[in-house]
């Protein structure tokens, strides 16, 4: 028969668990403990936006004026809208000028700059009809918001005969293309 030990654990082992037993417990603890930390220290952030636009894009052309010198007169289709201006000019004997003096305004409140500008009179139509832009913006000029203005000139003149003997009939002269093309401005 075999001989079965019932000594009791020494006290060394009893005080190993029990240490065991604590520092377990201690672990334990302190894993609750940053769970609890954690949580009391971590915060949740809401962030929300939104962008409204409040600029008002106005560019428009809001006049033409004429003035003639000689017989010159201002024919009956010039006038304009916003976006597009007309106008016809009637000479009669050499040294006539018609001048169309163009308005592009900005009444929007975001300023706009000149992105391109084609101003250009046909070269074929007519001998005796000299037609020039003579004032006009340049590109990337700004257009001031709240009223800021540019102006377009343009010039219609009965060239002088010389030795020619008989008048032209009837013949005239076009601005072939014509475009100002803003956008809005850097800030």
């Amino acid at each position: 028969m075999k001989k079965i030990n019932t000594k009791k654990q020494p006290k060394k082992a009893k005080m190993f668990s029990n240490r065991k037993n604590i520092i377990i417990s201690a672990l334990a603890l302190a894993v609750v403990t940053m769970a609890v930390g954690y949580a009391a220290f971590a915060t949740t952030l809401n962030i929300s936006s939104s962008a409204t636009i409040l600029g008002e894009w106005d560019v428009e052309i809001t006049n033409i004026a004429f003035q003639g010198t000689g017989q010159a007169q201002d024919g009956s289709s010039t006038g304009y809208t916003s976006t597009s201006a007309t106008f016809d000019c009637e000479l009669y004997a050499p040294g006539d000028s018609c001048i169309y003096t163009i308005t592009v305004s900005n009444t929007g409140s975001i300023n706009a700059v000149l992105d391109s500008i084609v101003l250009s009179p046909s070269s074929t139509n007519s001998e005796y009809i000299d037609m020039e832009v003579t004032s006009k913006p340049n590109q990337n000029d700004v257009l001031a918001a709240t009223n800021g203005t540019h102006t377009v000139v343009i010039t219609s003149s009965y060239k002088e005969l010389g030795d020619n003997v008989s008048a032209p009939v009837n013949t005239s002269r076009t601005l072939s293309s014509g475009t100002l093309i803003y956008k809005q401005a850097n800030s």
